[in-house]
């Protein structure tokens, strides 16, 4: 389908009436170009270029500075909770959770809105200026038509080309932090509150019971837990070494380079993932040694800036396979200038440097080795990187992957839990909190602005004026894992022409922690295979062939990003992933209020303080303490319905069908092509019932939504709609269960048939033996048929039955033992009156 008539879909409902006029351009090109003339005057063209643009730019600056003074009242009315001195430490703590939520969801969900509304009119305005150029007659001054407005926008910084959403961004996340600080800070004064007061069950809380619940805030030494490292080097190179050399599996991805794309990122990391971050960013050179270009492992020396020294990593081969030592820079030079000495003075002088720093310094066994892997396998400096790397950490234990006390987390959880109605399970974990342990942490490496270059200064420099520059950002995750893995192993990558296809296995990615699974669906993160900066640069500057041939530098440089934005189906998929995301966001910040009413409940009323009059959650009704003058009872009301909002609409069926459509939880094969059509043809009859619940759905969220005061929204943003919440799409637990669900009715039909033909055979087979002992003979000749239908009616059943036993091995899930007694049970029923009857009619 064309991109013009894909547009409207492809667009944000409400902000449709903003996009570039793509058809009305479209159609004054095509008129222009087929005019008789052999150059068309394009100034009617080059105005509505310029309209349009001033158009889009005009919303952009409207809306985001709506969106700044949203935040700014956000703040304000923040930084008077805090100041308050007449509200104890319970009211303060009911004010601010709905300050998180709102600027979750009526911030955020708006920013998320507005880079993808960028994305698509980016896109827009390639396509049309390709169109211009293959139809203009004249090729030369379409490239300067194309030229001139480029221009117009690249030296606009308001136009959405230049667009920089960084700043809003980071004081949406600044402000969130601070309302978490806060927040738990709150929870936990409270819980020791209520933990020293007397319940009414009767005993009192002892210390020890205080201590368990205190808050696990990991410090820097939680994240190199297990894991020896031979130098006391400076942190961010010592998480750089762990991360290379000590976790054996490592995914790569690709990331756009954009500031729109950026931003949203860095949004989603920060905000919904809430990743550990590291410290912060630096900027990091990477240097790789090697003897030739057909060298497959290189040795490195990593470099921080700001720092006094430098981790080198020699490539020693054997069951080591890598020696590491850290030296400080001056050495690090001296090693270099060794290495790209052109005379022997300069090398001379060099391996002074170096002689003078071993006899000098007590050096470990390790540095030798790896100084004397360097200088004796004659390694030189071939290739260079320059990046700003910054660095996210996951705990393999879940109670320390969240900002939370122990007390909160498993308040959060439990009540997470007990809302989906469900025990905690693989395939239904929340989407935005972890309750499952790991075989290892998990490091990532997020390289941005990423230069390379094959000339090598015989010192350590981070300049990347002469460098160039690698169109796409990095982060790679490293772990030991077994998970990662079989994900990595599950993954294939492919590069079609511009555009970069993954695909995996989604039942390998339900493996992984949530906040890597969420990672990795969100749209501007493209897993890669083997990917490896090393064989790219290669590729590049000497032109080698690498093994894995998507890491060719041709096919890289090639790449397309945003091609899949064209995607109807991917692009909704893909806003109902950001929409389920946002939901559950909202359900463990209304968990946490929950958890505080739970301590209330379970410890009676603070006998220090007057805490606010509250009603139970469950009636619906607002909680009596009224928040800041900017929230109104409407929107604490919708905040608290938020649990009711997640069983309105269930009519997905749309998404899930297009799920079946496209994902590989599956293998190519007749019986799993079968059952896939059964689950569809399912889905096409259920169609019919549509509208009745779709009548039901809006119903019943007018009557959650709407109160006595009117309509709970209370919009003035140019959209002028409320923003609803879909329906959680586990479409993965979903499918499962009718994978499950079919395979059980084809092989319990299998089972039951091959059970009645060889009920028919049976009582075929006794008559014609009461027959013959009445002294009534038979004619073979005339009841061959008869015969041969009763060999192939057993045959048939033993198949059927044989078969059932296999299908009932293919199940996803285990079978339960119910269903594999039933199966056995035929088979042994089927086995038994052919063995009778083989037997009958030989004695």
């Amino acid at each position: 389908m064309k991109f013009g008539k894909n547009l409207a879909c492809l667009s944000i409902p409400e902000w449709k009436v903003y996009n570039i006029d793509y058809n009305d351009l479209k159609k004054t090109i095509r008129r222009i170009t087929e005019l008789d003339q052999p150059q068309p005057s394009l100034r009617l063209l080059h105005q509505k270029f310029v309209e349009n643009f001033d158009y889009v730019n005009l919303f952009l600056v409207t809306k985001t500075g709506e969106l700044h003074r949203k935040l700014n009242m956000y703040k304000t009315d923040f930084e008077l909770v805090l100041q308050s001195s007449d509200d104890d430490p319970a009211s303060k703590y009911h004010k601010l959770v709905p300050f998180h939520y709102h600027v979750i969801n009526d911030i955020f969900a708006t920013v998320k809105k507005l880079t993808k509304y960028i994305m698509l009119q980016k896109i827009a305005l390639k396509k049309i200026f390709k169109k211009l150029a293959k139809h203009y007659p004249d090729s030369a001054k379409s490239r300067h038509f194309i030229a001139v407005l480029s221009h117009y926008l690249h030296s606009n910084p308001q136009s959405f080309i230049n667009f920089d959403l960084s700043p809003l961004t980071s004081q949406i996340t600044t402000l969130l932090e601070e309302i978490e600080r806060e927040t738990k800070n709150l929870h936990l004064s409270l819980h020791r509150k209520f933990l020293y007061a007397s319940p009414r069950g009767g005993k009192t809380a002892s210390h020890g019971t205080t201590d368990s619940h205190a808050s696990q805030v990991s410090d820097e030494s939680s994240v190199y837990e297990n894991v020896q490292v031979d130098y006391n080097v400076d942190q961010l190179a010592k998480f750089d070494l762990v991360s290379l050399l000590k976790k054996n599996f490592a995914l790569h991805s690709l990331l756009p380079k954009d500031k729109t794309s950026k931003s949203d990122l860095a949004l989603s990391i920060d905000v919904f993932l809430n990743l550990q971050k590291f410290k912060g960013s630096s900027k990091v050179s990477v240097i790789y040694l090697t003897k030739s270009s057909d060298d497959a492992d290189p040795s490195y020396i990593i470099s921080h800036e700001h720092q006094p020294s430098s981790i080198l990593i020699a490539h020693t081969g054997g069951l080591r396979k890598y020696s590491y030592c850290c030296l400080p820079n001056h050495v690090v030079d001296g090693l270099l200038q060794y290495m790209l000495a052109d005379n022997e003075q300069a090398q001379i002088k060099a391996e002074n440097l170096l002689t003078e720093y071993l006899v000098s310094h007590e050096v470990t066994s390790m540095t030798k080795l790896t100084i004397n892997a360097v200088v004796c396998d004659n390694l030189s400096p071939s290739l260079k990187m320059v990046s700003d790397r910054t660095r996210y950490f996951l705990h393999k234990n879940a109670s320390q992957q969240h900002d939370m006390s122990q007390h909160e987390f498993e308040s959060v959880t439990s009540l997470l839990t007990n809302e989906s109605n469900a025990a905690p399970d693989v395939t239904n974990a929340p989407s935005t909190v972890d309750t499952r342990d790991y075989e290892d942490s998990f490091y990532m490496l997020h390289d941005e602005n990423i230069f390379t270059s094959r000339e090598v200064a015989p010192r350590i420099l981070f300049d990347v004026t002469d460098m160039d520059p690698f169109p796409f950002d990095k982060l790679s995750i490293h772990s030991n894992g077994t998970n990662l893995y079989d994900f990595i192993e599950s993954l294939s990558t492919n590069i079609t022409g511009n555009q970069l296809s993954v695909k995996y296995r989604p039942i390998s990615l339900k493996k992984l922690p949530v906040k890597i699974q969420n990672f990795l669906r969100n749209s501007l993160v493209h897993p890669f295979k083997n990917f490896r900066m090393y064989d790219y640069m290669r590729s590049c500057y000497y032109n080698h062939i690498p093994l894995e041939p998507n890491n060719h530098y041709l096919r890289i440089l090639n790449i397309n990003l945003f091609k899949n934005y064209e995607d109807i189906e991917y692009v909704n998929n893909q806003n109902n992933y950001d929409e389920s995301l946002i939901q559950d966001k909202s359900r463990v910040i209304l968990s946490r209020q929950k958890s505080y009413t739970s301590l209330q409940h379970m410890y009676g009323p603070d006998p220090t303080s007057v805490l606010p009059k509250t009603k139970d959650v469950d009636d619906g009704n607002m909680h009596s303490v009224q928040p800041s003058h900017s929230f109104d009872a409407e929107y604490v009301q919708r905040m608290q319905d938020l649990s009711a909002l997640d069983n309105i609409g269930d009519d997905d069926d749309e998404n899930y069908y297009w799920y079946l459509q496209n994902s590989g939880d599956v293998d190519d094969s007749f019986l799993n092509n079968v059952i896939l059509s059964v689950i569809r043809s399912r889905l096409r009859l259920l169609k019919s019932f549509r509208v009745l619940r779709r009548f039901s759905y809006s119903s019943k969220e007018k009557s959650l939504l709407d109160n006595e005061h009117g309509n709970v929204s209370r919009y003035d943003s140019l959209d002028e709609e409320a923003l609803f919440f879909n329906e959680e799409n586990d479409y993965q637990a979903r499918f499962v269960h009718d994978y499950d669900t079919t395979l059980s009715f084809i092989y319990f039909t299998l089972c039951f048939t091959s059970l009645f033909i060889s009920g028919i055979n049976f009582g075929i087979i006794f008559g014609i033996l009461r027959l013959q002992q009445e002294d009534l003979q038979l004619s073979d000749a005339n009841n061959a048929f008869v015969f041969i239908m009763l060999v192939f009616g057993f045959l048939f059943a033993l198949i059927f039955s044989m078969i059932s036993i296999n299908l009932n091995l293919q199940r996803i899930r285990h079978s339960p033992a119910t269903h594999s007694g039933i199966i056995w049970a035929g088979f042994l029923v089927v086995t038994a009156s052919i063995m009778w009857t083989i037997v009958m009619m030989f004695t």
